[in-house]
């Protein structure tokens, strides 16, 4: 019978391409975790909590939203070139915010 290679002798076995992957699914999760503390946040800084609520539900939104219109933009303009065009519109929407 053949032994079976370890979890760890697998994984060490992977492409470099897979650790990439791996990387940036693992920032974009853990990104995620931001929604539960930002209730925190905005209501010790004396937001309502239907304020913060808003606030949640308005990210979900956005969520969702940006889902879609990435989907679609990216048949028939290319994944690479949805990706920078959801990059630098997020930046320019943040520092729009900001001021």
């Amino acid at each position: 019978m053949r032994k079976q290679p370890s979890l760890l002798s697998s994984l060490r076995a992977l492409p470099p391409t897979a650790w990439i992957l791996f990387a940036g699914t693992f920032l974009n999760k853990f990104g995620s975790l931001v929604a539960p503390f930002l209730s925190l946040y905005l209501t010790r800084m004396g937001y309502s909590v239907a304020q913060a609520g808003f606030a949640i539900g308005a990210y979900g939104v956005g969520n969702v939203l940006a889902t879609v219109v990435g989907g679609y933009s990216a048949d028939p303009r290319g994944r690479r070139r949805t990706n920078l065009m959801s990059l630098f519109s997020g930046d320019a929407a943040g520092r729009a915010a900001a001021a």
